[in-house]
């Protein structure tokens, strides 16, 4: 049997007076690749900082092997100034001479110059020197704190190919489902300060999750039904027999407990964010609500977008992925105009409002307070339409803040607190044009559900930047992809739709083809459907026949209503009643058959 590199038994750990973990066990072996998962704030990080044992835990043992060595990329690691990269990584770990080869490898494979100072670096490049800094070490336990923060789709895939091959130990936090399916073999799920342990990766977490889930429902309502029998058997027993009696009070006690412990399990897999649904917006306003007209933009020399149009129609959700440095965040600033084109046009509509969630996280300045950040002058409310608020007690609760955090400073809130008070910001009184930059980063996977969910039902228009390819597969119906040279083509569909186009067709044909137009084309499988209506438009028909489509529902919702409360003598009128609901049923199938063949035309 093998013997684990890192044990942790009996531990008790807390943060910042939180108890987090009690009598915590676990064993960390040679070729585990596991995953940790949990909810924001279930100590995933402090676990992380406890196995790589950066404090004493508060009472158990943490044991490891002899000379094992532990490399450790955090989430928020800072790095030395007026340095090189070189020299950076090469002082911190204290590389042997003949390893030094491996300086060149890991930098050219993240896209970082080793000869870069470490002063001149964007966040994006300092996390990519760190990450750099942690795989040279070739350490026999790698712990990653959210890895993929930061990296295109073209490293993150490198990543995932040498994480899977790695021969040490790992153990990796990570929002990014499909990142996890790829380099997992093993999950830890924190859930009421416990781990429960899934040995077969992260691919079926969901079948999984749901069986633990039912199974802890399942014993809660064994625990209230003994419950229940025993409360009953006291009021009726022989009180004679009062050491039976006795016996039994303390075994309702025992029960009484038990089910506060289950009642705390389940609650903690149930407290999720909540986004409330935002106005509709006006059916009759203009259907293209931004469009760029031969549109160059670069810098220094350097062409990030060349000739490029597009017209965004008014509920599009198209996703942005590309290279870091590709032109993406240039993209959005001429799009809310912050800078503008060196060639062409950017038109925006005049009710075009946007909502922009910035990943740098620009209005989280660190000495504001939570209720800086979500009130508008001062007051105690947070505006949630163009004439509602609610107070930022209740509202910080949706949120999964404590309503008492109102005081609390930006600068002593995690990454994803960060986050989620940014979406709180971004998604309490969003416009009709959405933009997200980002917005993945360091949230929950429950949270992220949410936000998909939220987005499903959003009306506006969305721009989603992100290399999380299952958030992009489950929220964009239309892929915009930053090449090189400064083209940016249009794929149908979402991520996974993207990378099945690029799979069948070569990059060389894909250029040709390209070359041959200075315009933005949507690329399709189908050559005949090139000349087919645009995306958006047949997107905003299906947009606006769904929509008939509920207000005809809700008409027959109202005559069966009539139908079962009318009055005795009206027959004339429920004939009526009923010949209306007649042709209304008609109308939705001539609208649900339209539906039908605008989709056909869009696959």
């Amino acid at each position: 049997m093998l013997s684990p590199i890192l044990s942790i038994r009996s531990a008790t750990i807390s943060f910042a007076k939180k108890l987090l973990f009690e009598e915590l066990n676990l064993n960390l072996f040679t070729g585990d690749r596991i995953c940790l998962i949990g909810k924001n704030g279930a100590g995933k990080t402090t676990l992380m900082n406890a196995i790589a044992g950066k404090f004493e835990i508060d009472s158990g043992t943490r044991w490891q092997m002899p000379n094992i060595k532990i490399g450790y990329l955090e989430q928020n690691e800072k790095i030395f100034n007026n340095v090189t990269i070189e020299k950076y990584i090469i002082d911190e770990i204290k590389l042997d001479d003949h390893k030094s080869y491996l300086v060149d490898m890991i930098c050219d494979k993240l896209e970082i110059d080793k000869n870069w100072l470490t002063h001149n670096l964007s966040g994006g490049q300092k996390r990519r020197a760190n990450l750099a800094k942690v795989l040279v070490q070739e350490p026999d336990l790698l712990l990653l704190d959210e890895p993929t923060n930061h990296l295109d789709l073209k490293i993150i895939k490198w990543l995932e190919d040498y994480l899977s091959s790695y021969r040490g130990a790992l153990l990796v936090i990570s929002h990014d489902r499909k990142f996890l399916e790829r380099v997992s073999n093993k999950v830890f799920w924190l859930r009421a300060g416990n781990i429960k342990i899934n040995h077969h990766g992260y691919k079926n977490f969901d079948d999984w999750s749901n069986s633990i889930v039912d199974q802890e429902n399942r014993e809660m309502h064994n625990l209230e039904k003994k419950f229940e029998l025993e409360s009953q058997w006291l009021q009726t027993g022989v009180t004679g027999r009062r050491k039976r009696n006795i016996g039994r009070l303390h075994y309702l006690e025992e029960l009484k407990e038990k089910i506060r412990v289950q009642q705390k399990i389940i609650s903690s897999n149930q407290n999720k964010i909540k986004i409330h649904t935002q106005d509709k917006f006006d059916e009759d306003s203009s259907q293209v609500i931004c469009s760029f007209n031969n549109v160059s933009m670069g810098y220094d020399d350097k062409m990030l977008i060349k000739d490029f149009n597009l017209k965004i129609i008014r509920g599009e959700k198209i996703g942005i992925i590309g290279r870091n440095g590709s032109g993406k965040s240039t993209f959005l600033k001429l799009l809310i105009q912050e800078i503008k084109p060196i060639q062409g046009t950017v038109k925006i509509g005049i009710d075009t409002e946007f909502s922009y969630f910035d990943q740098q996280r620009s209005i989280l300045t660190p000495e504001k307070r939570i209720k800086d950040v979500l009130c508008e002058n001062g007051s105690d409310y947070v505006k949630i339409s163009s004439d509602k608020s609610r107070h930022i007690c209740g509202y910080l609760k949706d949120f999964l803040f404590d309503p008492n955090d109102t005081q609390t400073l930006v600068s002593t809130l995690s990454g994803g607190q960060q986050n989620r008070l940014l979406l709180a910001k971004t998604l309490a009184n969003p416009r009709n044009f959405l933009i997200l930059d980002e917005p993945t980063n360091d949230l929950d996977m429950d949270s992220l559900d949410i936000l998909q969910n939220y987005l499903e039902k959003y009306q506006g228009s969305v721009l989603i930047v992100s290399h999380d390819r299952d958030f992009l597969d489950n929220t964009v119906s239309s892929i915009l992809a930053f090449e090189d040279d400064g083209k940016i083509n249009y794929y149908l569909g979402g991520y996974t739709e993207y990378i099945n186009y690029k799979e069948k067709f070569s990059i060389s044909n894909t250029k040709e083809e390209l070359s041959s137009s200075k315009t933005t084309e949507i690329i399709q499988e189908k050559p005949q459907q090139k000349n087919n209506k645009s995306i958006g438009k047949v997107r905003s028909e299906i947009n606006k026949i769904t929509q008939k489509i509920e207000r005809k529902e809700n008409e027959i919702i109202k005559l069966n209503d009539e139908l079962l409360n009318f009055e005795d003598g009206y027959s004339h009128n429920l004939a009526q009643i009923s010949l209306k609901i007649s042709e209304i049923e008609k109308e939705i199938e001539d609208l649900e058959e339209k539906w039908l063949s605008l989709e056909n035309e869009i696959n």
